[in-house]
């Protein structure tokens, strides 16, 4: 099997949908465009979806506030956060 035969992928709405519990969430070059407020609810959604372990994937400068208690996965700037809790 190909890894891409064993993933499930799926494309929502950020503000409106429900977002499963995910081992990785893919959320690449999207947050530059949203208002802080936006910004900040997204962020908090995914996060909350993100299962202990997990890894959010984001754009290179998107930085997300260390009040949500995230911390970056390998190199500085590669935009792979971490739940710190996990």
């Amino acid at each position: 099997d190909q890894w891409f035969d064993i993933v499930r992928w799926t494309v929502f709405a950020l503000i409106e949908a429900e977002i499963a519990p995910a081992e990785a969430i893919l959320c690449r070059n999207v947050l530059i465009y949203l208002t802080e407020t936006a910004r900040a609810q997204v962020l908090g959604r995914l996060l909350a979806a993100l299962r202990p372990g997990g890894v959010l994937l984001l754009g290179a400068t998107d930085r997300p506030a260390p009040a949500l208690g995230l911390r970056p996965v390998g190199r500085e700037g590669l935009g792979i956060w971490t739940r710190a809790d996990a």
